[in-house]
């Protein structure tokens, strides 16, 4: 058995040990938000392991830059399997060398699924964050519980299916909702100043996603589909974020492609969350942005497209009864209904994507039922509840360890 550890007091070698995983943007993000949490619910935990910036910057000792392993599909997975090779040599030097008590994995559920049934044959305790979307996986709910011992899940009917399948499930509510709040009519039309938008103009946010392998599929029919939209609609700009720098070049130079469309304006901005504040209409690639939109009541066109052989055992697996949904935007999945217009495979084309935009511009009744319905995309996910406190319930009772002032109190 474990000794009893106490953080505030115990030498780098014995304080309470953390690995945390994140192989892709998204789950960067919510690893960053998850190690402060980690951090004020036990002050002094060593945490390190696999993510990007925003980790690092959140304390976690990254051994490993992989945020953007990401890939959506099967087949698209061969492409960065050497690098997912990688990634496990590493993570298997990093436990043998430090032993951690714990083992966080966050999203990536083809990766982190399989490394936490590895984990636990090694006597590491298993956490998922961001777990395998249960309206997409609920037939591979009991499997994927046991290969964690303890799901922290996001949103309610996720920890509903977890604890029927017989997992040991917590809610501690999904990250994004502690700081995309939406913005009053003032805060608003401040921002959009300071955008330098007029109240004239109306604009439209291009999100071709995280991934590298997403922009290079995405930005291009987006950005033909905002030619398009222009032509018809001449008071709209466009605003495109991007959560890399490093993807900024490929993007300006697919931009560079439509410059000679006249008065066509189409602004690059780190920020994407500022940027969808400012939004009336978003196309964007399926994924955490989708989720992002619906928090801010902001109606979307959603596109996805992965390659065919992916697409048919997609299809097989659905026909099959192994996937319970045909619809991938979170909105959608979350409502139990189509609330945002979904274009998958050969319906993600720029006729298709610049009619469904059409149809949201220039119907101010449809823009403001979706707006309604993706306010309660906002109940759904916004249930009230305090990670830090919840995980210092927790994480204790996962190894033999007390938080320093509950040690103090014997």
């Amino acid at each position: 058995m474990e000794p009893e550890i106490d953080p505030g007091t115990a030498s780098d070698s014995d304080r309470l040990r953390i690995l945390m995983v994140a192989a892709e943007v998204s789950g960067d993000q919510a690893g960053a938000f998850l190690a402060s949490a980690i951090r004020a619910a036990c002050p002094g935990t060593h945490m390190f392991g696999i993510g990007g910036r925003r980790m690092e910057a959140a304390g976690v000792r990254i051994d490993y830059q992989a945020a953007g392993l990401g890939v959506v599909g099967i087949q698209e997975v061969l492409r960065v399997l050497p690098s997912l090779c990688s990634v496990l040599r590493t993570i298997r030097r990093m436990v043998k060398l430090e032993r951690p008590h714990i083992a966080v994995l966050i999203g990536y559920e083809g990766f982190n699924v399989p490394l936490a049934r590895w984990l636990k044959r090694s006597g590491i305790r298993t956490v998922a964050y961001l777990p395998p979307q249960v309206w997409i996986w609920k037939t591979f709910a009991r499997p994927i519980g046991r290969s964690f011992d303890l799901v922290l899940a996001s949103f309610p009917e996720e920890l509903r299916i977890y604890a029927a399948a017989g997992a040991r499930a917590v809610f501690v509510g999904h990250y994004l909702s502690s700081y995309l709040l939406p913005l009053s009519s003032d805060e608003r039309r401040r921002l959009r100043a300071s955008f330098e938008i007029t109240p004239e103009e109306r604009l439209v946010g291009l999100l071709p996603g995280s991934r590298l392998h997403e922009i290079r599929r995405f930005a291009p029919l987006f950005l033909e589909a905002a030619c398009r939209l222009h032509e018809t609609h001449r008071e709209l700009r466009f605003v495109l974020p991007l959560s890399e720098p490093s993807h900024q070049e490929i993007v300006r130079r697919e931009i560079q492609k439509v410059d000679g469309v006249p008065g066509l304006h189409v602004q690059i901005t780190e920020d994407s969350h500022q940027a969808m504040r400012c939004c009336d209409l978003i196309l964007t690639a399926s994924g955490t942005a989708t989720l992002e939109a619906a928090l801010l009541g902001i109606p979307m066109v959603v596109v996805y497209r992965v390659s065919a052989l992916s697409y048919l055992i997609i299809r097989a697996a659905q026909r099959s009864g192994l996937l319970c949904y045909s619809t991938i935007a979170l909105p959608n999945l979350l409502s139990g209904k189509e609330i945002v217009p979904e274009l998958q495979q050969r319906r993600a084309n720029r006729v298709e994507l610049v009619a469904a935009a059409s149809q949201l511009l220039g119907d101010p009744f449809q823009r403001g039922t979706t707006a309604w319905e993706l306010s309660e995309i906002r109940r759904l996910v916004c249930e009230k509840t305090d990670i830090a406190l919840t995980l210092r319930r927790v994480l204790p009772q996962l190894i033999n360890y007390r938080p320093p002032d509950e040690v103090a109190r014997i």
